[in-house]
């Protein structure tokens, strides 16, 4: 009997274990390696560039503006969402590779009005909501001279940016791009008295995903949104390819920003 509770109390552990991980299978990096950075949508962007140079639309020159951040926290100690996201749409644009795009680090306050083939991004952080949702799940077992109590928890935040591209000093699309961010943590604890010997062991473990990354798939996002428009091609079947890497497009090498 004992050794078939402890059985199940090993099994509710891996339940809980199981309950508490990410959703996107995500782990802890690894240190001491330098590696490209790489979002769900990196491979559609390189796909989506080979669908804008096949459109029948002219070339365009696409200014990005600083995306703020516009949320309100309580005070300055408890924002936790990035400012450079200037910087993540120039990246996301470079991953699309396509001839009829050049890419410039100027704002847009140097883009032509006047001209049809300037396109301006511009945006801001406008939402990051702290703890929408929580689960919870736990097991207390006692079984003679051993006491097992497990725990897992996961709690939901969303952070949202809305995005602006514009021509000839008009918005020529808007929208709004959220991401779901997840916290979880696994709890173990493990007592057994046995006569005058005693034994107990604890397990804890975190995961959180970033919030700044979430950020970046954000940005990378609402460019492919974007520029899709701008260019009139359907990105969806980009987005489908990243369950057949193959059928998307190799990075290979990218143009340089221009100033």
């Amino acid at each position: 009997m004992r050794n078939l509770s402890l059985l199940g109390a090993a099994s509710a552990l891996v339940l809980l274990s199981g309950c508490a991980s990410l959703s996107n299978g995500s782990a802890p990096p690894s240190t001491g390696q330098i590696a490209a950075v790489q979002t769900d949508y990196s491979l559609g962007l390189a796909c989506l560039g080979d669908r804008i140079d096949r459109s029948g639309r002219p070339p365009l020159k696409v200014f990005v503006d600083p995306i703020n951040d516009l949320t309100v926290p309580r005070n300055f100690e408890e924002r936790r969402l990035s400012s450079g996201g200037k910087w993540w749409l120039l990246t996301a644009l470079q991953k699309i590779d396509a001839r009829k795009i050049e890419v410039v680090t100027h704002d847009g306050s140097k883009a032509d009005p006047k001209n049809p083939s300037h396109l301006v991004l511009s945006g801001a952080w406008t939402q990051d909501d702290l703890k929408l949702g929580r689960q919870e799940a736990g097991l207390k077992a006692w079984v003679p001279k051993v006491i097992l109590d497990l725990g897992a928890s996961r709690t939901y935040d969303v952070i949202a940016g809305d995005f602006a591209s514009s021509r000839n000093g008009r918005v020529a699309h808007a929208a709004a791009v959220s991401v779901v961010v997840q916290s979880s943590s696994v709890d173990m604890n493990l007592k057994v008295e046995d006569g005058d010997r005693k034994l107990s062991l604890g397990f804890s473990q975190r995961l959180n995903e970033g919030p700044q990354f979430a950020q970046r798939r954000i940005a990378e996002a609402a460019v492919m949104v974007h520029m899709a428009r701008a260019f009139g091609v359907d990105y969806r079947p980009c987005i489908e390819s990243q369950a057949n890497p193959g059928a998307a497009k190799p990075a290979g090498l990218k143009r340089q920003v221009t100033g």
